[in-house]
């Protein structure tokens, strides 16, 4: 199946005749259905032609996405495009003003996610954390479950292909949140291994739980930092703040992040938000999940052998600055 071919069957666009050519097989040049219809549905919207790139489209199966969209040789425009219009059939149009948050662990994601969403009219807090809370890629059909007006979605996603091809795609405009990687490992331990005897490993010294959050955390805190910072390198349009900055002015925080998006919200909506989530958190600490917000306390607890482990996994970027996350880089 030939492009001249798709383009007769544009130009015909007859329902019928636009079936036929998205099922019919190729036994020289196999292409599935879900291909054709996007090939389909680029040539429509390359002309001008909506309506039938949306008639095209519409058979497109979300879940196919992946397999689609980044194998075709068709510029940004078109496939930006068709992620729009395929949002737009579930009612869910994304906008460049809506809040991503990419939040390494610990960070204060879900209580800054909170406050921007009481912040917001008609906002809305998706929370997309990850599997074993060890970072995800994006997939496509959860991510687009996700958008929709006024969200507010916090993830734990490191800037990999898939991440960075989605947000360029969405003209999202990432915030990246961070801290300090030990305070970020120290904080992870207590949530993962609470001081409890009770707990299946509460029978652990201080030293052997650290011992293991690193082994399994530490590699993800490395990628968050290397993988975004060659993002913002690069022109990405990435607002890069600092958990130790956050937790000293949550509402100038907010304000921060809502002008990076290009919102305007009244600062006096942002401070009844934030006395909103305290209260909250007040009532119901696991309404707001947020520990102490201690600043030093991993710097001061991990031994300074654990910190080389960690440090050695630097070299997996030497071309990374991890001082804005370690000040002994």
């Amino acid at each position: 199946m030939d492009m001249q071919h798709l383009w007769d069957a544009y130009r015909a666009a007859g329902t019928d005749h636009l079936k036929a050519v998205t099922t019919q097989p190729n036994p020289r040049a196999p292409l599935d259905s879900q291909v054709a219809a996007f090939m389909l549905g680029a040539l429509a919207l390359k002309a001008g032609d909506e309506a039938t790139a949306q008639r095209a489209w519409r058979s497109c199966n979300l879940e196919a996405l992946e397999r689609v969209i980044g194998r075709l040789p068709f510029e940004r425009e078109v496939r930006h495009g068709y992620l729009r219009l395929a949002l737009g059939f579930r009612g869910s149009f994304p906008s460049n003003q809506d809040i991503y948050l990419f939040a390494t662990l610990k960070t204060g994601g879900a209580y800054l996610g909170h406050l921007l969403t009481l912040s917001i009219e008609g906002g809305r807090y998706v929370s997309m954390n990850s599997r074993n809370d060890d970072g995800q890629s994006f997939d496509y059909v959860t991510l687009f479950n996700a958008i929709g007006p006024n969200r507010v979605v916090k993830s734990h996603n490191v800037a990999d292909q898939r991440n960075t091809f989605a947000a360029t795609m969405l003209e999202m405009k990432p915030i990246l949140l961070t801290r300090n990687i030990f305070d970020c490992l120290n904080s992870i331990r207590h949530f993962t291994f609470p001081d409890d005897p009770r707990h299946p490993l509460g029978h652990l010294t201080e030293i052997e739980k650290l011992d293991l959050i690193i082994a399994k955390q530490a590699y993800y805190y490395v990628e968050m930092h290397g993988s975004w910072d060659r993002v913002i390198r690069n022109g990405g349009p990435v607002l890069r703040l600092r958990y130790e900055d956050n937790i000293r002015d949550w509402v100038g925080t907010a304000e921060r992040i809502l002008t990076h998006v290009g919102r305007t919200v009244l600062r006096d909506r942002i401070v009844a938000a934030h006395e909103t989530v305290e209260r909250r958190r007040a009532e119901n600490p696991f309404s707001v999940r947020f520990r102490r917000g201690l600043v030093g306390e991993g710097e001061s607890a991990i031994p300074e052998y654990l910190k080389d482990r960690v440090r050695f996994l630097y070299k997996l970027y030497p071309d990374v600055d991890f001082t804005p996350i370690d000040r002994g880089a």
